[in-house]
């Protein structure tokens, strides 16, 4: 359940309590419909202190950010919407696990990880990579893209104990998710793999890079300082993966990402995953990658099993206690509560 308060500033239009209801078996939140940017609605920071300095003081500013005229056909309709049942098909893999041409090791740490079968992202993925093919993989988060390149580009190094890998990823805490999934892949067989990422001390990782890893890990912006102040040499990367590339593009990265694939050698091995291909990622397709294989598995918008509603507040007052209400009723299991710092 997300729950959220969205202000208006109109005469008519004030204060909203908007609150989406994703259907059972959901695991991603994808962004609301277009008319929210279109009509910039702002989200407004829930507070218990009614009508203080700091809270005027805020919002006077998030106005100026925001703007505050509401345009005159702004139509309340098209922020409701009922949520409609999906019955899901299950899924059937072409392949098992066994049937990948993956190292035993390997093996032995899928079957110690508890995968029973591949993902729709793993069942066509992981038999391209261990082609060496290019690899656009159109997936949304939670899919299993992490072992779709791991399981694969593990087995590489394996076979060749020279080979480097660069993942790129938006957050540190992708990386860190992704080294910890690095970790159970390739436990007992002798790899290793440095974590570069901003917001924790330069040293240990500068340390870990000396020791010549096998794969690098990290975010764009801690990959770039490095590779500038000379402790990464990129030129030995023969592979990259850039997961979550859309993400990375909206975060500004773009021109981070540019510079890094340059330093990189050609022939490479190259493989992007994004939840979407917007014309910044097609045009780094084009430039960087060679003759790629597009995989979808991308489902749908989640738009379509939303449960979305507008609950008008005639005493902003009580906005606190309407939440505290909603958030007590059963139906309300599991929410996610957004505003503005």
């Amino acid at each position: 359940m997300i729950h959220s308060d969205i202000g208006l500033k109109n005469n008519i239009l004030n204060d909203f309590t908007v609150h989406f209801n994703l259907n059972e078996g959901e695991c991603e939140i994808k962004e609301l419909t277009n008319v929210y940017f279109r009509y910039r609605l702002r989200v407004m920071r829930f507070s218990n202190h009614k009508n203080s300095h700091n809270n005027h003081k805020s919002r006077n500013n998030n106005q100026k950010r925001f703007g505050h005229r509401v345009p005159k056909d702004l139509d309340i309709s098209k922020l409701i919407n009922k949520a409609i049942s999906l019955e899901r098909s299950e899924f059937v893999a072409e392949h098992t696990f066994q049937d990948f041409p993956l190292n035993p090791g390997v093996q032995a740490n899928i079957v110690r990880r508890g995968y029973k079968q591949p993902t729709p992202i793993q069942d066509k993925a992981i038999p391209e990579v261990c082609a060496g093919r290019d690899i656009v993989g159109v997936a949304d988060t939670g899919t299993g893209k992490t072992a779709a390149f791991l399981l694969p580009l593990i087995t590489k190094v394996l076979a060749n104990r020279n080979e480097k890998v660069l993942v790129l990823c938006p957050t540190r805490e992708l990386a860190l998710q992704i080294q910890e999934e690095f970790v159970i892949f390739s436990k007992g067989l002798g790899l290793s793999a440095a974590l570069c990422i901003g917001g924790l001390a330069a040293g240990p990782q500068i340390s870990v890079l000396r020791r010549n890893p096998n794969f690098v890990i990290g975010t764009p912006g801690r990959i770039k300082d490095f590779a500038r102040r000379h402790l990464l040499n990129l030129k030995f990367f023969r592979t990259v993966v850039l997961d979550e590339a859309d993400r990375m593009v909206d975060m500004g990265f773009i021109h981070d990402i540019k510079f890094l694939l340059s330093l990189l050698p050609t022939p490479r091995h190259s493989l992007f995953f994004s939840a979407t291909i917007p014309s910044d990622i097609n045009s780094l397709i084009q430039q960087f990658l060679n003759n790629p294989v597009s995989i979808s598995v991308k489902s749908r918008d989640t738009s379509a099993n939303v449960d979305q509603d507008v609950i008008r507040l005639a005493d902003k007052s009580k906005k606190i206690d309407v939440l505290r209400a909603l958030l007590f009723k059963a139906e309300f299991n599991k929410f996610l509560i957004f505003g503005l710092i």
